[in-house]
């Protein structure tokens, strides 16, 4: 297992457009606007083969410019890493 930790990390920042999701009809929960998204954005701290993991302790801001993370419902940021003391 390999581990990467980016302690300092505090920030990410995206440019125009950066992870646009799924706008069509079918992903749209609502009728009236904001139309409540079914997308979701899930920043975890290891992979799904837990052969990576990446821990960013510091982290306490995703920013973007215009339309980033547009048509998502949610975004989580979440760690899964059991540190030893």
């Amino acid at each position: 297992m390999l581990d990467t930790d980016l302690p300092d990390l505090e920030q990410i920042s995206m440019g125009d457009n950066a992870l646009l999701g799924d706008s069509s009809a079918k992903r749209m929960t609502s009728t009236t606007y904001p139309f409540n998204y079914d997308n979701s954005l899930v920043l975890r701290s290891e992979n799904g083969l837990r052969l990576l993991l990446i821990d960013l302790p510091s982290l306490i801001s995703l920013k973007g410019l215009s339309n980033s993370l547009y048509y998502f419902g949610s975004v989580t940021m979440e760690s899964t890493v059991a540190w030893n003391q």
